[in-house]
């Protein structure tokens, strides 16, 4: 899960690395609910999703799923995580950077 939202912030044109060089960014995982539906074997091939559904002053809260075998018919998990956005080096909450809002602002528009 936490790479599927990783890679949803590089989907969107954000990249941590970047974050965290140019504006002293991190994000760390606040709080995380998860239901755990059926087992994942080895070797299964899984599809994780990430869809931010709020948005906060210092955070983001994502909906999760993982599915078996790259498709959307087998659910194995589902989750909700928010994350906080922290100064990088005092780990207090700072608001989240203006290009990452207006990605999430645009994503929960498209959401409705």
């Amino acid at each position: 899960m936490e790479r599927a939202r990783t890679e949803w912030l590089r989907h969107c044109g954000i990249e941590q690395d970047e974050l965290l060089r140019e504006e002293r960014v991190i994000f760390a995982v606040r709080s995380a609910s998860v239901d755990f539906l059926k087992p994942a074997h080895f070797n299964d091939l899984l599809l994780i999703s990430a869809r931010p559904v709020k948005r906060g002053g210092a955070s983001l809260t994502f909906e999760q799923t993982v599915y078996r075998d790259g498709v959307q018919a087998e659910t194995l998990c589902t989750g909700r995580v928010r994350v906080a956005c922290l100064n990088a080096d005092d780990f207090r909450p700072r608001p989240l950077p203006a290009r990452v809002a207006r990605v999430v602002v645009a994503e929960l528009q498209d959401a409705d």
